[in-house]
This record gives C-alpha cells, sequence and structure tokens, in this order.
C-alpha cells in the first residue's frame, strides 16, 4: 500500500482535497437550502436572472430516468468506482488539469450519489434564467461535474493524443506561423 501511494502521492495530493472540499461544500449547501427554502417556491437573488429554488430530482439531468433510483444509484457507484480506478491507473504524468477535472467529475458523481442512496433523490436549488430559458434547476455537485467535463473538453483540444498527431492548439501555432 506504502509503495501505491508513493506512486499516486501527486495525484492524491489533487483528488482526496477536490473530493472532501466538493463533498463538504455539496452536503452544506444542499443542507442549507432545505433548512431555508420551501419547495416549489423561489427566492429571487438577481432579478430576471438567479433564484433559489427548491426541488428534489428523482432522475438524472432534466428529469431523465425519474423514478428509477436503483439504476441511478448503480450508474452513480459504477461510474465513481470506474473514473477512480481509471484517474490512478492511468498515465501517471498526466497533466495537472486532467487530474482537477476528473476529480471533480468524481467528487459531484459522488455528492448526487451519496443523496439518491440516502434520500432517493437528489436536491436541486440553484436556478438561472438565460436569456428567457429557465434552465433547469441544479446543485453545487452538478456544477462540478459540468466544469470537470469542460476542462477535460478544453485539456483534449489542447493536448496531443498518443498518435503522435499535433493537438488543436499546435495546428493553430502551426497556421499562424506558416502565414508570416
Amino acid at each position: 500500500m506504502n509503495k501505491w501511494i508513493k506512486a499516486n502521492k501527486k495525484k492524491l495530493l489533487i483528488y482526496l482535497p477536490i473530493l472532501v472540499v466538493v463533498l463538504i461544500l455539496d452536503i452544506v449547501t444542499k443542507k442549507v437550502a432545505i433548512a431555508n427554502l420551501v419547495e416549489g417556491t423561489s427566492v429571487e437573488i438577481i432579478k430576471n436572472f438567479f433564484y433559489f429554488s427548491l426541488c428534489y430530482n428523482t432522475g438524472a439531468a432534466w428529469s431523465s430516468f425519474a423514478n428509477s433510483i436503483g439504476v441511478l444509484i448503480a450508474i452513480s457507484v459504477i461510474a465513481s468506482v470506474g473514473l477512480t480506478v481509471y484517474y490512478f491507473r492511468k498515465d501517471p504524468a498526466r497533466s495537472p488539469l486532467a487530474n482537477v477535472a476528473l476529480s471533480l467529475i468524481i467528487a459531484g458523481a459522488v455528492g448526487n450519489g451519496i443523496d439518491r442512496i440516502i434520500y432517493h433523490k437528489v436536491t436541486d436549488f440553484l436556478d438561472f434564467y438565460i436569456f428567457g430559458y429557465d434552465f433547469p434547476v441544479f446543485n453545487f455537485a452538478d456544477s462540478c461535474v459540468v466544469v470537470g467535463v469542460i476542462l477535460i473538453i478544453i485539456y483534449l483540444i489542447i493536448t496531443p493524443d498518443d498518435s503522435g498527431e499535433p493537438s488543436m492548439k499546435e495546428l493553430r501555432k502551426a497556421k499562424k506561423e506558416g502565414k508570416k
């Protein structure tokens, strides 16, 4: 075990603090929302843009798979365990950006997974109206998953793959230099 810890020390120093902080913030913000909001009502924070609106989601994103709690718990557990195994087994020299991204995705999945296991529903309370569109209500864990996915996309765009092909960033730089 000590050998494994030494081999993964840099990843652990990124993964564990992110996991702990995200889980604490997710749990605390959900508890505060439950204690201070009434389900089905909204508290205006920024007029016509941002509200606190308590609701419970028995499904996944946009309430898809509503009332399929067993399937969603299984998906949460498999995704969290699978990503964690991938995180620690794949490329030990992976960039800090990819490590942070995967850590955020795992932490967000674990946060919502805990809700599904304990309460059989996920507490959502962040409610945005963007250009007149009432975006689905979400929570801190959801935000971490989305930010993690965006960071993974950025990582994939700026990092060359194993085939030796240049990254998008390198292609743009080469194209720009060719015009000079």
